[in-house]
Parts: C-alpha cells; structure tokens; sequence
C-alpha cells in the first residue's frame, strides 16, 4: 500500500512540475512579444514591441500560437508578432506568407507579407504586415493561421478595434 501512495505522489509531483515549466514557457514567449527588457535595448526593435492588452493566445492541434497586435491605433498595414511552438509538430516548413491570413469584419481577406522570421522546427516567430489592408471601419480582425500540421482546422484569433 505504501508503494502504491508513493507512487501516486510522485506522478503528482511529476504533474505539477510540468505544468509549472509549461507555463513558465508561456511567459518567456510573451516576454519575446513584449519586448522584454534584452530585446528593447535600442537595438532596432523600436516598433516590434505589442501591450499587454493586444496579445491573444489559442492552441490547436500540439501548436500554442501567440499574437501581438503591434499597431492597433492604424487603419493602414496592420502589423503583427506571431510565435508559434510545438513540442511534436515541425513548424519548419510553415510559411508565413501563406499560412496567416486577416479577416475583418467585413469578411475581407488580405495576405500577409513576413517582416522578419526566425526561429526552429519547433519554436517560429515572424513579424508580419498586411501591407494592402485597410481596416479603418473594422470593428474587429481575426488573424487566420492555417496549414500548421494535416488536417488541423484553422487557429483564429480576434482583435476587437472599437
């Protein structure tokens, strides 16, 4: 009986322990879309940092996606910091320019054109802008992110503009 409770508080302490690194891992990643204190040197980020109130997170199919909606104040070229992580899923072969899309409310579609992209098999991160977009009468933009693993539907995040 001893062993058997011993076990059980080992599988829990396991547990707790991999919550505890998954979500330290969150936070390093909005840490990054923040622009966290190393990043924000003046180092040629200015620009590239999101608030708070404009990140947005959503998981689908093993892929944490992470946005930050860098300019919301503009109705012209919208941009955007995009991280996506798997511990399973190669995102090596994910292409920016194809795979996210902005959808506004007025059902309008435009494709994105990366900035800059970084990043592993596991771990990407792109800078993206949606040059030709015009949102001013929007009264929200989904970001669209598709094509992450087969067969996956779609991760669609929101941003309220009014």
């Amino acid at each position: 009986m001893r062993r058997k409770i011993a076990a059980w508080a080992a599988c829990l302490f396991f547990i707790g322990a991999a919550t505890h690194a998954y979500a330290g891992v969150a936070d390093d990643v909005k840490d990054v879309l923040l622009g966290a204190p190393e990043d924000s040197s003046g180092s040629g980020a200015k620009g590239l940092e999101a608030d708070k109130r404009n990140i947005r997170e959503a998981a689908m199919a093993g892929v944490n996606a992470v946005v930050g909606y860098l300019n919301p104040e503009d109705a012209a070229g919208p941009r955007f910091r995009v991280s996506l992580d798997s511990a399973s899923a190669d995102l090596g072969k994910f292409r920016f320019e194809r795979g996210i899309t902005l959808r506004d409310s007025d059902n309008k579609t435009y494709y994105s054109d990366p900035v800059q992209v970084s990043g592993t098999e596991f771990h990407r991160e792109a800078v993206i802008e949606f040059k030709s977009a015009y949102i001013g009468s929007a009264y929200y933009v989904d970001i669209v992110i598709s094509g992450l693993t087969e067969g996956a539907n779609d991760i669609v995040i929101r941003f309220d503009r009014q």
